[in-house]
């Protein structure tokens, strides 16, 4: 695969869930809902860009393409949420589950993002 193209364009990338995330925050700014709904919101749509960034700096830093084991934890996941549903006799509902994963998602990923971009920082400029 030729990589010339992401080798050249790679900060832009590596800034893209950053630019997606206030992409989001300047749309739903305009919708008429509760302020921690709008939050939920961009947390919710900005999850999968963090996703996306955390997979390529790995990718980059390491040498390492981590997609597959994050998809596998999220099947995981989604399974043991399920499962819980089940078990407290509650409705069980996908897109309940699907929400709290991407809740999860978004902070645990927000973490590693910043962290493995600072690690980036310093070893660009060191």
């Amino acid at each position: 695969m030729d990589t010339q193209w992401l080798d050249n364009n790679l900060l832009i990338i590596l800034l893209l869930p950053f630019i997606w995330t206030l992409l989001i925050y300047f749309i739903v700014r305009f919708f008429k809902t509760h302020r921690w709904r709008k939050v939920h919101i961009i947390v919710q749509w900005s999850a999968l860009a963090y996703v996306f960034g955390v997979v390529l700096i790995v990718d980059e830093l390491y040498n390492v393409f981590i997609l597959s084991y994050v998809l596998i934890v999220f099947i995981l996941f989604l399974a043991l949420q399920i499962v819980m549903q089940w078990r407290n006799d509650t409705s069980i509902s996908l897109m309940t589950a699907i929400v709290l994963l991407l809740r999860i998602v978004f902070l645990l990923f927000i973490i590693a993002y910043i962290v493995l971009i600072v690690i980036y920082g310093i070893r660009i400029f060191a």
